[in-house]
């Protein structure tokens, strides 16, 4: 769980959980970038990390979000994105 201070300063506290997605299509560093912004871009995203030479990105969001949405993110963001099947890692 995360605590969130919020706007007034009350403490509530969130259920999390880590995404991985395979991403297919990213070829340098501004793919990455693009992907990554994307998945921030979410509602109920906290944070997204992407990895080129793994082709995978990991992303904190709230419990309650669906991965459909990221892959769509992704998608719409010009690359192919799946729910990573792999071990972490």
């Amino acid at each position: 769980m995360e605590v969130d201070r919020g706007v007034t300063g009350a403490v509530s506290a969130r259920a999390m959980k880590t995404i991985r997605l395979d991403v297919s299509g990213m070829s340098c560093g501004h793919c990455a970038q693009t992907v990554k912004s994307a998945l921030v871009a979410v509602e109920g995203v906290h944070e997204a990390d992407v990895s080129l030479p793994q082709g995978r990105a990991t992303v904190r969001a709230d419990d309650a979000l669906d991965e459909r949405a990221l892959v769509e993110a992704v998608e719409h963001a010009g690359y192919s994105a799946a729910p990573s099947r792999a071990a972490p890692g």
